[in-house]
């Protein structure tokens, strides 16, 4: 039985109140709002996603990105926005759309805690198609500081959206000693937005002896507040922004400075908190910012529009695969929009680093057959942990998949079961008592939202902040069973990425599916990943039909889209596959078209030197770091050099280039490595063998 929580002010743990819950979620004959996320945040009090101060203060502006439906503008939802004086506000970014966007149907709108749990949200809910919930504490710049005129015309702009952006690092600067970064926006409760001429004044006035203090400068601009006591990314030896940002446009001063630079940098809480899909309203608000960043400068400096290439390092485990998610959508729409009417534009994605996670389950369900599969919550997790499963398309017979779906804790929990439509919650919240969920079943019929069935199952922190109640740590069974008499169903899973990022204080621990038949181990008892680095398909052992946890298809579940270059990671030393790089293939209906990931950049240098040598945090030191996060802004650079010599920079070049760079050897599975494996780079600046 699940630990139950004592009261406190907060409103944390079982509490006897009047009941004040969502008529929209709760009462009999009323609809659910269509996101699984906002519905738990809903049941767990917001508890999971905000501060306790958040929590307490029905007035916290929670983001919420949104699609309009096809009659409906953004600036006309913003009109009747107004109306509800201050519950739900369009950030005048979106509200007041340049020429170029008006047509746009995606947008974020900052919605009031209350106003969610409202049945005035239905007011609104008639004009969104689809709408996600994102953490609190994002705000909007009410407007651009103005653009500097530049002595030397950019020909490009590279944009950046990451976490610890070291903006006044030596390799982001002009041969004058000026910045490169042209625009920075600071994400965040206080929105901080600098503009390249205070980048400037505050690295002139933190000059000393002709050395720049660059923790001065951050301290000047407010960039990282020593006051409080939140996490100091640039206040480290290495910072993944900064790893980042110098793949991608950094250079030795003097050397790119035709090249300008936009950086948008996260939250602290949405890096910390990886449970789940609580990134996307940030990255479209960050790719609207880039695109009017974009506009200003080239209006300013009389240029025309600037070809733009953006990397985005992150990524997810758990979505529908099928590139039609709410944040693929919009970034695909940008995309071909931008690049038809203005100027080219292009997105890169990692592939993601989760392919030996065991978070991706795969089988077929004959008619009236049952899968069991066992998902192991770790001990110690301070974050919610969520499964998603999605039935696949109606297969030959013309039968649409029936499933019921049952989600058993370890005993002595209460089992839920859920089929079609249902939702289910343990405690169940009566007229006297109303505690928050600690676990939760959500079946949803195709839809506006997801266009297919899909099964939400959500565990509560096994571990809490404080005392109130958590959910049992162990392992979970997670019954599927094949409701038709005839017709099989194929059933795709996911568990969401739920881990801690380097460098941050260790909140989320990554659950995993525990299949027995899973190999792990070679015959002499040794951790096997050399078995699993592309160059066999081990998913495809004839003598293992009873695998269901797959490493295919574990590719980034934001990278499913048809227009961004998605790039996986191989070494250079023996060009095999990394051991962590994801890819396909996708068996979605709709789903990207041609090989995913694109292609493969360097992502370790060989077996033994891990990683990629770039930018540490501060002017003169280099840090290894390993991924697909690090692969992927190399391609980002190449396009930006493309792009500046009037090259094509599209998924197609970068694929054409990996075919004909391609070493041929050893083998590589496609759906790991694409059209082959590109090293782009030039020659080091710095040697593994340098002397000290």
């Amino acid at each position: 039985m699940a630990k139950r929580g004592k009261s406190d002010k907060g409103g944390r743990g079982n509490r006897k109140s009047p009941r004040r819950g969502p008529p929209t979620l709760r009462e009999e004959g009323k609809p659910r709002l269509d996101d699984p996320y906002l519905k738990w945040a809903l049941d767990t009090g917001f508890t999971h996603v905000a501060t306790p101060d958040k929590v307490a203060n029905p007035s916290t502006p929670f983001p919420l990105l949104m699609e309009l439906r096809q009659d409906i503008t953004i600036e006309k939802f913003a009109e009747l926005a107004a109306e509800t004086e201050g519950a739900i506000t369009v950030p005048k970014l979106f509200a007041d759309p340049p020429q170029t966007l008006a047509a746009e149907r995606h947008c974020v709108a900052l919605v009031t805690r209350d106003f969610l749990e409202d049945a005035k949200f239905d007011s609104l809910r008639d004009m969104i198609e689809r709408f996600e919930l994102g953490l609190p504490g994002l705000e909007f710049p009410s407007a651009l500081p103005g653009a500097r005129e530049l002595l030397s015309k950019p020909t490009v702009l590279t944009a950046v959206i990451d976490d610890g952006l070291a903006f006044a690092h030596r390799r982001f600067r002009r041969a004058d000693r000026t910045t490169r970064v042209e625009y920075l926006w600071r994400q965040g409760e206080v929105p901080l937005v600098l503009s390249g001429t205070e980048i400037d004044n505050a690295i002139t006035g933190s000059t000393h002896a002709g050395l720049v203090d660059e923790d001065e400068v951050y301290r000047t601009l407010r960039h990282e507040n020593f006051l409080t006591i939140d996490h100091k990314t640039l206040s480290r030896r290495r910072a993944h922004g900064a790893h980042i940002m110098d793949l991608a446009c950094g250079a030795e001063p003097g050397s790119l400075d035709d090249q300008a630079i936009i950086g948008v940098q996260f939250p602290g809480e949405l890096i910390r908190d990886t449970s789940g899909a609580w990134l996307h309203a940030h990255i479209l608000g960050a790719l609207w910012f880039i695109l009017l960043a974009a506009e200003a400068i080239a209006a300013k400096n009389s240029i025309g529009s600037l070809p733009i290439v953006v990397n985005v390092s992150y990524g997810k485990y758990a979505d529908s695969h099928d590139g039609k998610s709410l944040l693929e959508s919009a970034i695909d729409r940008l995309v071909r929009f931008w690049s038809g009417t203005v100027a080219p534009l292009a997105v890169v994605l990692p592939s993601g680093n989760n392919h030996l996670a065991r978070c991706h389950a795969s089988f077929r369900l004959a008619a009236g057959a049952r899968r069991s599969l066992r998902w192991r919550v770790q001990p110690d997790d301070r974050t919610p942990s969520f499964l998603e499963v999605w039935p696949g398309p109606p297969d030959h017979s013309g039968v649409a998949p029936n499933l019921r779906v049952t989600l058993v804790p370890p005993p002595p929990g209460q089992a839920l079961k859920v089929t079609r439509g249902q939702f289910e919650r343990w405690p169940v919240p009566t007229e006297e008592l109303d505690p928050f969920a600690l676990w939760s079943a959500d079946y949803r019929a195709a839809g506006p939202q997801t266009h297919r069935d899909r099964i939400q199952l959500s565990i509560a922190p096994t571990v809490a902040w404080d005392e109130r109640a958590v959910a049992p740590a162990g392992t979970w069974e997670v019954l599927i069973e094949n409701l038709e008499a005839s017709g099989s169903c194929q059933v795709e899973a996911w568990i969401q990425r739920d881990d801690t990022p380097y460098g941050w204080p260790i909140t989320g621990r990554q659950s995993r599916f525990d299949d027995p038949d899973y190999d792990r181990f070679d015959p002499s008892g040794a951790y096997d990943r050399a078995r699993f680095d592309g160059s066999e398909l081990c998913d495809d052992d004839p003598m293992k039909t009873t695998v269901y946890a797959k490493r295919r298809g574990s590719v980034n579940a934001i990278a499913t889209g048809n227009e961004p270059v998605v790039i996986g990671a191989f070494r250079k030393g023996d060009k095999r596959a990394c051991w962590y790089t994801a890819g396909g293939p996708l068996r979605s209906p709709g789903a990207r078209v041609g090989p995913d990931p694109d292609a493969m950049a360097v992502g370790d240098e060989s077996v033994a030197c891990h990683g990629v040598l770039a930018a540490g945090t501060h002017s003169g030191s280099v840090v290894a770091m390993r991924g697909t996060s690090v692969a992927a802004p190399q391609i980002t650079r190449w396009l930006a050099g493309r792009m500046a010599n009037r090259l094509g920079a599209t998924r197609a070049d970068v694929q054409a280039e990996a075919t004909a760079k391609d070493p041929g050897t050893p083998p590589i599975s496609a759906d790991r490595m694409g059209a082959g494996r590109l090293d782009v780079r030039g020659p080091p600046r710095v040697s593994r063998s340098s002397p000290d």
